[in-house]
């Protein structure tokens, strides 16, 4: 049977002699070349510097410096690891079954395109690349507008910048269930003043279910133009200009797919 302890043993632990007497002998069971220690323990039930060194030895060679803590702990990853070196059989313990994606309404849509308020001209996919982020759960996917036939590639999941939107959804779904169609939105708004000061921008995404996926970012599709006044980039061929309700609409069409 694997060997067990009642508290933890190593640096910081309780250091309980019976559980340090079984922590030794595992550590003796394991082959030099695989983390066991050289020389072998004297096992005494006492913890001392050779046994905390033992201990971070082996988790240092299993583990790396991440995992090397110098600590075993009660149905900790390094017991079952010193336990598979025991001569004593270990009973094969049922797998757990994978758990369900976790669902969420809230979540953050992060454009992390960085030189400005406006795209390049021709458009360019690398710059239509996203973070979602599941605000519920703390889980991340990265997506991108994909148009043209072509898409950009994830982007570093750190740093800062970008367009950032918090959004609510009608119904709960998963952080890896954002795709379908898309489209990328700037809307001249009626007013007064400047069009180059009156532009808005959304990326619309149709959800499975028909569930609209909306969020406003202050990225836009159309640039000043040489005045400072009006707006000019309508002539891209990858995007549609229309005009609803007086108000002049651009539309970047495509879809919202994981990268």
């Amino acid at each position: 049977m694997p060997k067990s302890i009642t508290a933890s043993v190593g640096l910081l632990g309780k250091n309980f002699t019976a559980d340090t007497l079984t922590v030794q002998n595992l550590l003796n069971n394991v082959p030099i070349n695989l983390g066991g220690p050289n020389p072998l323990l004297d096992p005494d039930g006492k913890c001392g510097n050779k046994t905390c060194t033992a201990i971070q030895m082996f988790q240092l060679k299993h583990f790396g410096w991440s995992g090397a803590d110098g600590r075993v702990d009660p149905g900790g990853i390094t017991l079952t690891m010193l336990n598979a070196y025991s001569p004593d059989p270990i009973i094969p313990q049922p797998q757990p079954q994978p758990q369900p994606e976790a669902l969420s309404d809230d979540y953050i849509i992060w454009l992390r395109f960085t030189k400005g308020k406006f795209f390049s001209h021709p458009y360019d996919p690398k710059e239509f690349v996203f973070t979602a982020i599941d605000m519920t759960n703390q889980r991340r996917a990265s997506y991108g507008l994909k148009f043209n036939g072509k898409v950009g590639t994830a982007a570093p999941d750190s740093g800062s910048g970008g367009q950032i939107a918090r959004i609510k959804l009608k119904k709960p779904t998963t952080v890896s269930g954002l795709a379908g169609q898309a489209v990328y939105q700037t809307v001249i708004k009626k007013g007064s003043g400047p069009a180059a000061e009156r532009l808005e921008s959304k990326l619309f995404v149709v959800l499975e279910g028909n569930m609209m996926l909306t969020a406003k970012l202050g990225c836009h599709l159309l640039k000043p133009g040489p005045d400072g006044e009006s707006v000019s980039g309508a002539t891209d061929p990858s995007a549609t200009p229309m005009s609803i309700d007086g108000q002049f609409h651009y539309n970047l069409n495509g879809s919202f797919v994981k990268l």
